[in-house]
C-alpha cells in the first residue's frame, strides 16, 4: 500500500512577483471552517474513493517550501512511511524518482514501491503521475499559492487507485490519513529550515 506524498522536482529557478497568484485568494474562497483550521496550523484533506483535495498553510517563503518538495533525496528523512527515496533521471523541468514506502496494516507491514514521473512550473504548481509500481494508479498536482508575503497555501490535489495489492476501502483509508500527515511533515519541515537561517 503506497503513502505518496511529496512529490516534486528539479532546480529551484529565481522567483519571479510576477508569476505568482493574486495573495490570499484561495484561502478566502474556502469554507470558514477550513479556513480556521488552516489557520490553526492544521491540515486539512477532502475527498474519498481515491480522490482528494489535501491543504496546509505554511509559514516560510514559496521558494523554502519548493525546496522541501523537490527535495526527493531526502524524503525518507521528513516524510512519514517513506524509506528510501532517489532521483533516477531529470531532464529540464521533468524529474522521475523511485520512492519505497511502508506502512501496517493490521498485524503486517506493507511495502510498495513507486517510479514517479514530476514536471515542474517553478513557482507554482508540480504535476506529477505513476509511471510505474506497486499501485494501479496516482496522477496529481501540487500548487503553491502565496497568502501573504510569509505564508503560503500548499495544495494536494490527487486521484489514486491501489489496485489489488489490499482492500480498496482500507487502502483509500490509509491514502487519505497518509496524505494528511505528509502534509504536516512538509510543514514541519519547511518552518524548521527557515528557523536554522
Amino acid at each position: 500500500m503506497a503513502c505518496t506524498s511529496a512529490i516534486a522536482l528539479s532546480l529551484p529557478v529565481a522567483l519571479s512577483a510576477q508569476a505568482l497568484p493574486k495573495p490570499g485568494s484561495s484561502l478566502s474562497r474556502l469554507p470558514s471552517q477550513e479556513q480556521t483550521s488552516l489557520k490553526a496550523g492544521n491540515a486539512v484533506v477532502n475527498g474519498d474513493n481515491g480522490r482528494y483535495s489535501g491543504r496546509v498553510l505554511v509559514t516560510a517563503p514559496i521558494d523554502t517550501i519548493w525546496k522541501v518538495l523537490t527535495d526527493y533525496n531526502r524524503f525518507k528523512d521528513f516524510l512519514p512511511g517513506v524509506v528510501s527515496s532517489r532521483i533516477l533521471e531529470t531532464s529540464g523541468n521533468q524529474t522521475v524518482f523511485e520512492q519505497v514506502n511502508s506502512v501496517k496494516v493490521f498485524l503486517f507491514t506493507q511495502k510498495s514501491r513507486l517510479v514517479v514521473a514530476a514536471s515542474n512550473q517553478y513557482p507554482k504548481q508540480i504535476d506529477f503521475r505513476l509511471k510505474e509500481g506497486d499501485i494501479k494508479s496516482l496522477n496529481g498536482v501540487w500548487k503553491l499559492e502565496p497568502i501573504s508575503p510569509s505564508q503560503v497555501l500548499v495544495t494536494q490535489e490527487v486521484t489514486f487507485d491501489p489496485g489489488d495489492l489490499v482492500p480498496r476501502g482500507l487502502a483509500f483509508n490509509i491514502y487519505k490519513n497518509a496524505l494528511a500527515d505528509s502534509l504536516k511533515a512538509i510543514k514541519k519541515e519547511t518552518e524548521r529550515r527557515v528557523a536554522q537561517r
